[in-house]
Order: structure tokens, then sequence, then C-alpha cells
């Protein structure tokens, strides 16, 4: 078998590194909270793969909230915040190992897992294992434990790979912990988790069903439910088949009679339709017709574009040659230079004469910004700003130099002087406008920060909090706390203002503003006040609590102070007598007058208004005082009230300020001349100076041209433009010509390509149409021959159209209905079956061939399905679920054989017992029909014998587990559900009981003496049941078993006497079973003698510590 020999903890709550060695009955004591429990999480981590925590310390609570993160970082407690403090902090390493050895194979095993913890307050864990002992060092190196990543290099540099494993998931650890463990079955982890609490047994069935037999408690019938709603889908779809024929029948008889009706207006179609195609005919050729004139028509088009492309190219030549007349002359050619010349220089002038206009422009434009802009802010008037009207009056003077300036803007008036000083000043203001946007961002940044404060003041309100300074919340929370720790106990710190009401709330400012900072005076129960006192002292400094006061709520009270008739006082009222005591001793002799003329009539006095008179003084309150409403109940609404009505102000504040900073931003934006822009200005200027030599000569050159002789250019010029005249007549002519070429070749174009096909289509169409509708043979034979006759008594085809059209319109309605009801009983029938036939059809083959088919061959096929498909379902109910539910019946009784076997050689003192299995009376002819030996003779459920007997309780149990309507209500389906699950599940038809018999033969049922038992008595059974349940899960009497024993009890034999315990550890030892028996020091003399080693847990303030005594050792100390 696999002892657990020791185990590792390293900083695992209090455990920072200690080491438990183990034998086979381990006693595991110590005082409440010294960390026994927590050893046990640790194990039972270790065991159960699981690193979820809702298992720990459940022998002690069943609600705990121990956390895996408050165990490796050790969790003291809670901070003002109500956050964890955690005595871990940082990066570190935690272990929770244990080593085993099998004493069959010799050879060691350990198992652990590792958990790396990081700054952030976040952890990885792996678990692992490898064949061998823990090492000496105990994975701690250098007094650092191993990282995980460290684990796995020392581990690869001193073992085999394939004898180190770390496990990815908790699933695949707990597979190999079965597996390693001795193959032992998936009921192991539950019933070692069952086993720790050892709480007494509350219900024999639950424990024997979940802890001791290990049984697939579902049954699949899915495939025989399957069957059921196939039998029972093929019935219904048998009678929609049946309605299907009768639709079908009713469909061919509509049709039919439509048939007959439509047949006797064949002929009148005929003639409308022929006389219809003889029209289109007609139209057809008179298209074709079209086409033929227009071709013609173009030809004359070609011939007159031709005679007029002639004579442009006879007058064009004509103007090329008295060009190069005009061109060789002598004096053309001096003209022509002259002119280039006179040329060159005009597009000089021309180019000063832009320039000096861009600078002008330019100039105008500049003004007229800065006249905008300057206007914009001396207009501006949406609020009243000492800095505003600094920037209107700089504004005011700038504008009038401006405005004077443009007015007389001329090309004289330009120079660099005047330029310097425009720069100068409009720079000037540009930075005055920076300013006050400056002045306004910082008081739309002062305000919205006034607003999130007010904003977290409403907040408060609306939870119900004053807004007290923080700092006397600190004073309070520190006085509190300190006493509370002090004395064990809540003790109540007092703010003055909470323990007052005021009764008339129009002395509310004068109360409010007279107290002042007196209302904020603390109130402590007398008996406290000296450490009140002292605690206060000492924090005053360290968190700079100042003008804060603790009232001597004692001496006040043992003044007894008077309250004067009409006094402030009388208007506050208290349930407290300290806080009232001292309010009248404020108070108390300060008068109430309505009048300010009033107050010199009493030593101290005050009005509604917050005016004062004492000391021979008269003095008014500071509004601000009561700005804010600290005192009574209401308070909070008046202090809502205030809050609001100075956030819609700043709102209102702040939106004319955002206003204001984008109107002045845009303002701002204004450009101003820069120095280069000045110099280029200077430059066009200087250049624009020598303009009066460029027009003196431009004018000597035009008297050049004066005084030349041109009367022969002159003549020869008239010739070139009578001639190009001619030119420009013909290509007019030519023009209009091409276009009624074009308009008469698209005509044509349009005509052949689009409406020729047209009536092309149409024709082929009406012509198919006939076709279709009517027979080849009924045409010629008669249908044609009486349109021909038609035509010859009409003599015109239109009015035979016509005359057909309404006479075919009148016979056609009748039929038309029944066409129309065809088409929509059709288009039904399609819908409601899913048929993609078409309505329109008007044949009816589809339908009468699928109608045939119905009745002749699918509804038999529909009957001989029906037939088979419930002979399935029949048989897969024996097979799926009787013969399984038996199985699992065979299962139980089996195992319950094998505990019974467990337990035969062991006895508890005088007793022994012995676990029972039986059907229940309620369902005992279910069981006995499942365990029918018929059944298993071959026998079917449909047989006469079996039917005889079992009838009734077959239809009944079918009826319970199957349903063929998939359309159920949610209800019927839930509890359909619910029946599938009771009676698929074994322990529906089985009782289960444990048998206590004495050495008299006298036998108790536990079930029925369960509650009826002391403590000790409850545990008994448990204890007996467990460990017959954990000799069985080990196989205990095999003895080529090479399983682990190992069995931990927390709080064990708490309800047991020294007999019982005796008896306890013997069975123990009986069944050869490793145990850690967990109880407190109480139990030490009844436990300490029975067992191989005794453990102690000891807690010194933040460390636990473990101590070994070995039996031996434990009786010397006794000695």
């Amino acid at each position: 078998m696999k002892l657990l020999n020791k185990i590792v903890l390293i900083n695992w709550h209090y455990f920072t590194f200690q080491v438990m060695k183990l034998d086979e009955i381990n006693f595991l004591t110590g005082k409440n909270g010294s960390g026994k429990t927590t050893l046990i999480d640790a194990i039972q981590l270790l065991i159960l793969g699981d690193t979820t925590g809702h298992f720990f310390n459940k022998s002690a609570s069943d609600k705990s909230s121990r956390t895996l993160k408050g165990y490796l970082r050790c969790e003291i407690g809670d901070n003002d915040k109500g956050d964890s403090v955690y005595l871990r902090n940082g990066r570190f390493t935690s272990y929770i190992a244990g080593e085993f050895y099998d004493d069959i194979n010799d050879k060691y095993l350990t198992i652990g897992a590792v958990f790396d913890n990081f700054e952030d307050g976040s952890h990885d864990y792996k678990f692992f294992s490898y064949e061998g002992a823990i090492p000496e060092h105990s994975f701690i190196v250098n007094k650092v434990p191993l990282s995980t990543k460290e684990l796995k290099v020392y581990l690869m540099e001193n073992y085999y790979s394939n004898q180190i494993n770390f496990f990815e998931t908790n699933i695949a650890y707990r597979e190999y912990i079965k597996a390693k463990f001795g193959n032992l079955s998936n009921s192991f982890f539950s019933l070692f988790k069952k086993a720790i609490p050892f709480s007494p047994i509350s219900n024999i069935e639950t424990f024997i069903t979940e802890y001791v037999c290990d049984v697939d408690k579902n049954i699949d019938i899915d495939l025989m439910q399957d069957n059921i709603r196939n039998y029972k889908r093929l019935e219904l779809e048998s009678e929609n088949l049946e309605k299907r024929i009768e639709e079908l029948e009713k469909l061919n008889k509509i049709y039919n009679i439509w048939k007959e009706k439509n047949d006797s207006i064949l002929t009148q179609k005929y003639v409308f339709h022929r006389s219809n195609l003889q029209i289109q005919s007609k139209e057809l050729q008179e298209l074709k017709e079209k086409v033929e004139t227009g071709q013609e028509d173009l030809g004359e088009y070609a011939l007159l574009i031709e005679k007029t492309s002639k004579e442009i190219e006879n007058n064009s030549k004509e103007k090329e040659k008295l060009l190069e007349e005009k061109y060789s002359l002598d004096m053309y050619q001096k003209k022509a230079d002259i002119e280039e010349k006179r040329g060159v220089i005009n597009d000089k002038i021309n180019e000063l004469q832009n320039k000096i206009n861009d600078v002008i422009y330019n100039l105008d434009n500049y003004q007229i910004q800065w006249i905008s802009s300057i206007s914009k802010i001396i207009n501006f008037d949406k609020m009243d700003e000492e800095q505003l009207d600094e920037l209107k009056t700089t504004a005011k003077s700038y504008l009038t130099e401006i405005e004077d300036f443009r007015n007389n803007l001329d090309i004289e008036n330009l120079n660099s002087e005047y330029f310097g000083s425009l720069q100068s000043k409009m720079n000037h203001l540009k930075e005055e406008i920076n300013g006050f946007l400056h002045h306004l961002k910082t008081r739309l940044s002062d305000n919205i920060k006034q607003q999130r404060e007010i904003a977290i003041s409403l907040e408060n309100v609306d939870k119900g909090v004053k807004n007290y300074d923080y700092r006397l919340l600190k004073l309070k929370s520190i006085l509190e706390t300190s006493l509370g720790e002090k004395y064990n106990k809540k003790i109540e710190v007092s703010i003055l203002a909470d323990l007052l009401e005021i009764k008339d709330l129009e002395w509310k400012n004068a109360i409010e503003g007279y107290l002042s900072s007196q209302k904020f005076y603390l109130f402590v129960d007398p008996e406290y006040y000296d450490d009140a006192l002292k605690i206060y002292d000492k924090a005053k400094f360290e968190h700079n609590l100042y003008d804060f006061g603790i009232v001597d709520a004692e001496k006040v009270l043992a003044a007894n102070p008077y309250r004067q008739k009409n006094s402030l006082a009388e208007e506050l009222s208290s349930e407290n007598e300290y806080a009232r005591a001292y309010i009248d001793s404020l108070l108390g002799s300060l008068i109430k007058c309505e009048r300010v003329e009033d107050i010199r009539n009493h030593n101290r006095s005050i009005t509604k208004t917050g005016m004062t008179y004492q000391g021979f003084v008269a003095r008014q309150i500071n509004k601000a005082r009561w700005a804010k409403s600290f005192i009574g109940t209401n308070s909070l609404s008046l202090e809502k009230e205030g809050l609001e009505r100075e956030i819609n102000l700043l709102t209102d504040e702040v939106s004319k300020l955002r206003e204001s900073i984008y109107y002045f931003e845009d303002i701002s934006k204004m450009e101003v001349l820069n120095t280069n822009e000045i110099k280029s200005i200077e430059a066009t200027l200087k250049e624009y100076e020598g303009i009066t030599s460029l027009f003196e000569q431009k004018k000597e050159l035009d008297d050049q041209i004066e005084s030349l002789d041109l009367s022969y250019v002159e003549v020869l010029d008239t010739k070139i433009n009578r001639v190009a005249t001619k030119v420009i007549e013909f290509e007019a002519e030519r023009t209009e010509l091409m276009k009624g070429q074009i308009k008469l070749k698209s005509q044509i174009e349009r005509i052949e390509e689009f409406d020729i096909p047209l009536m092309n289509a149409k024709v082929k169409e009406s012509k198919e149409n006939i076709y279709n509708s009517f027979k080849k043979d009924w045409i010629m034979n008669v249908g044609e021959p009486f349109f021909m006759e038609e035509l010859e008594k009409t003599k015109n085809i239109k009015t035979l159209l016509n005359f057909y059209k309404s006479k075919t319109e009148h016979i056609d309605s009748e039929t038309k209905d029944l066409w129309e009801n065809l088409i929509v009983f059709r288009s039904q029938y399609n819908s409601k079956y899913n048929v993609s036939y078409n309505p329109n059809s008007s044949d009816n083959t589809l339908y009468q061939e699928e109608y045939d088919d119905f009745i002749n061959q699918k509804l038999v096929e529909y009957k001989d399905k029906i037939a088979t498909a419930k002979a399935n379902a029949i048989e897969q109910f024996k097979d799926d679920f009787l013969a399984k539910l038996k199985a699992n019946f065979d299962t139980v009784k089996m195992q319950i054989d094998a505990l019974n076997d467990a337990l035969s050689g062991s006895k508890f003192g005088t007793d022994s017992y012995e676990f029972t299995l039986q059907p229940r009376p309620e369902y005992k002819n279910y069981f006995d029909m499942i365990m029918d030996p018929l059944l298993m003779e071959g026998h079917s459920i449909m047989d006469e014998p079996f039917q005889e007997k079992y009838r009734d309780v077959i239809d009944e149990l079918f009826r319970q587990i199957t349903f063929a309507d998939t359309n159920l209500d949610m209800s019927t389906r839930s509890e359909i559900e619910r029946n599938i699950a009771k009676y698929t599940d074994y322990r529906t038809y089985l009782k289960f009981d444990l048998i206590v018999e004495d050495e008299e033969g006298r036998k108790q049922r536990l079930s029925k003496t369960l509650l009826k038992k002391s403590g000790g008595e409850t545990q008994t059974p448990f204890y007996i049941a467990v460990l017959a349940s954990f000799a069985q899960q080990y196989r205990v009497n095999d003895k080529n078993s090479d399983t682990i024993r190992l069995i931990v009890f927390d709080e064990a034999f708490s309800k047991m006497d020294s007999e019982r315990i005796q008896e306890s550890v013997k069975l123990l030892r009986n069944y050869g079973l490793q145990a850690i028996l967990s109880a407190p020091p109480e139990k030490m003399g009844d436990i300490v003698p029975l067992v191989d080693n005794s453990i102690c847990v000891i807690r010194d303030d933040q460390t636990t510590y473990i101590r070994n005594f070995t039996k031996n050792e434990i009786e010397e100390l006794a000695v």
C-alpha cells in the first residue's frame, strides 16, 4: 500500500515553512485558531486537485469565506474601506507537497502544488508529481522557495523526464491521482471530501447512494423517444395524407369544370388573337417601308454635303494666297516689328499695374478684416469686465485710424513708415486679445472645478451624507476605531449638528451663523472622554487635525446651564442630554429680537438676519457662515436647494464664458502684416516708379506706326475678309446638312434597332400565343377558315378585333372566375404541402398524378411503416430502458454485497453492521416487472404471458416516460422531463438502510432510530459507513491491492465517549487504513494512547509551527 510519509507547507497562511511527518494513525491537535483546519485544507487541495476553495474550513462552517488567495497571502483582516489586508505582499512562491511511500514496490512518489504569487495580487499555479522523495532542501534554495520554472529545472536535472509530470489542468491531475493511487473509482473524491467534516449522517439513503454506490444514475432513452415520436409522426402524417387526398379530389373537380367551359369559347378567342396578329404584321411592314425611303433621302444629303465642301476648299485656297501676298510686303513687316516691341512694353506696364493693384487689394482685405474684428470687440456686450473695457478702448482708437486710411487708400499714400506703425498696433491688439482670452479660460477652469466640487457635494447630499470637512470625519473615525478596539465594542462619536433640530426655520441662518465652527464639535460619552482626548492629542499632528473640538459633556451637564425665556436656545431641540446642555450654555442667554433697534435692550441678543449685540458691540455675522446647512434632519434638503441654486448660476456663467471664448478665439485668428509682406510691398512700390518711362516708350512706338503708308495692306485685308466670310457661310450650310443627315440616320437606326425588333417580337409573341393556345389541326380546319370568313364580312380588321374583344371579355368572365378560384386553390395547396407545381398551368397532369400516387401507393406504405415503428419502440423500451435499469439494480446489489463483505469481519464494540437493499413498496410493481425472469428468457413485453401479468404497469410506465407530441406547452414538457429523470433513476425503485445488530441478536434499522440517537450514537454509523466505504474503495481485502489508505477526519470523535473512540481506532487498524484524526486538546487523554503519532499545531502571533510527538515521547512526557 501507499502511505503518506510527510507533508511540506511553504507560505500557506501562517505556515511559513513546516514539515509534518506522518505514521499510520496520526492525531492532530491544537487550540482553536492555531491552524489545524488550515493544514487539513492544504491536504484536501493536494488530494482533491481542487483550487476553487469551496471546501475550505467546512468543518468549522458551511458558509466559510476563506479563499485560496487568503491562504497564499495570509489574510489577517480588512481596513477601513473593507479591503482585505494581507501579511504577505509582493512576489513569492508557495508549496503544498506530499511524499508517499509504496511498501510493495519500495518506491517514493511526491505530488504537490506550486503557486507563483505576483506583485499585482494575482497568482499562477501548477500541480506536479515525480517518482522520488521530497528533497532535503524541501524546495527551498538559499532561503528562497523555488519558482515553478526553477522547480522544473531542478526536477529535470535530478530525474528522468518520464518520471516528472506538470499538469495543465486540475482534471488531468485528478485523473493521474486516481490512477496512481491504485485505479480508484470516480466516487473517491466526493467520499474523501465528505469524510473530513466528520458530520453525523442525517439521511442514510443519501449517504449510500452518493458516496457508496458508483452507478450511472441516468439512462439515455433518447433513441426510444425518437422511435415513439416517429411512430406517432407516421400516424399523424397518414391522417394528413388522407386530408390531402380529399383536397386533391376537390381541386381536380374544379379543373374539369373550367376545362369544359374554356373549350366552348375557343373560336371567339382565336378570331381576337388572329386579328391582333394581322394588325401587328401590317404595322411591321409599314416600318420596313419607312427605312427604305429614309435610305434614299440619306443619299441626297451626301451629294449636297460634298458640293458644299468643295466650295469651302476653293475659297480657303484663295484666302491663303491673299495672306501670302500680304505677309511678303515690306511695309507690313515694319509694322509687325514695331507692334512686337510695343507689345513687350505694354506687357511690362500691365505687369506693374497688376502688382500695384494686388498690393492695394491685399491691403484693403487686411483692413476689412481688422475693421470687422475690432468692431466685434467694440460691440461685444455679453459680460462686464474691466479688462474687456481696456481692450475696447484700444480697439476704438485703432478703428478710427484704420478707417481713415482705408477711405483715402491710394498709391500716393503708401509708405514704409505707415506699414511699420500699422504692424506694431495690430500686433499689440492681438496680444491684448490673447491676454483677455487667457483671463476668460482661467475663469472657466475655476468655474468648472467649482461645478465638480458642488456636484460631489450634491451626490453626497442625495446619499444622505452631509458635506462635513473630511478632516472632521477623519477625527471622528479615528476616535470611534481606537475606542472600539480598546473597549471591544462600538462606541458612538457624534457631531453636534447631527444631534440638533431647528424648530423655526426663520431662525436657521442666525443659528447656523452664530454657532459657526462650534456646530462641528464632537460628543462622546463622558466615561470615554479622557481616552478620546489622548487619542486626539496623539493624532492631531499626524493627520493635521486642527480647530475641531471635543465637548466635555460631563462638565457641561454638571454646570446645569440656564436657558432664558425667548433665548435662541429655545429654537433648538435635542434628544441628547449633553447636546441640550451645551446649547443652553452657548445660546441660553442670547435673546431673540425681531427688530434691530431692540438688540441694545439686552446684554446679548441677535436678530433673524444675523445682527448680534454683546460686549457693547453690534456686529453682523458673515453670510458665508450659513451658506451651507448642517443642523438638523432637514439640513440636507436645505443644503441641496442651496447647492442646486449655486450650480445653476455656475452653469449659466460657464455657458457665457464658453461662448465668449469661442467669440474671441475667432477674433484672435485675424492676420497681421508680417515683415516679409512689408518688404514685398516696398519692393513693388520701388519697381512701380519706372512705369512713367514705359508709357513714354509706348507713345514713341505708336507715332512710328502712324507714319507708315499701309494703303495696299488695307486693300488686301478687305479681300481676305470677303473670302473668309464666304468660307464661314459655306461651313454653316454644311453643318446644317450634316445635322439633318445625322437626325435622319438616327431615325432609321431607331426603327431598325428598336421599333422593327419590338414589332417582330410582338408578332412572334402573338404567333406563339396562338400556336400554344390552339392546336395546329384545329387552326387549319376550324380557326383560320372561320377568321377569313369573318374578315370577309367586316372588311375592316380593327373593327373585327374590337368586336371579338368585347364578345370574348363578356363570355370569358365566368370562365375567368373559375380559373382564378382554381389558381387560389392550387396556390393554397402548394403552400400548405410545400410543393412547387405551377398554379397557373392550363394542364392539370401533375395534380392528377399526385392524387393517383397517393391513393394507390403512399397511403398503403404509411400503414406498413406505422406498424414497424410501433414494434421498434416497444423493443427499445425493453432493451434501452428495462434492461439498463435492471443492470443498475444488479450493479448496486453487487456493490452493497461488497460493502457488507468489508463489514463482515469487523465489529464496533459488540455491535455489527450490515447495509440492506430492497424495493420500495410504492414502486414494487415496477421493480418486479423489470426483474421478472420472463424478460431474461427472451420474451417480448408484447408476448401474451408478460402482457397478462404487467399490461397495466407497462402502459403506466410507458406513459410516464414518453411523449410523442413535439409541440407540448412548457409546463407539460417540464412535468414529463421530471418523470423521465425520476423513472430512469435506479434510486426511485430501491430502499437503502443500515442494520445494527447487538450481541444478543437484536436488530435496529438506522433510518428508524437515527433522529432518536445521541450525538455519539449518530457519529458511530457515519464512522462505520465511511470506513466501510473507504475499505471498499481501497480494496483492503485484496492482498494485491496497491492503493493509498489515507482518510482524514476533522473534529473527529467530538461527540463520542472514550469507549467509542477506542473502538473507532481499533476499527481503523483492522481495515489497515492510514488516518489523520483532528480533535481539540480536550480529547488528548482519550486519543493519544491509541495513536502512533501525535502532532501539535502551535500559533505564535503571526507564525504557525508543527511539532510531532511519537507514542514513546508522549509516555516519557507523562512520566
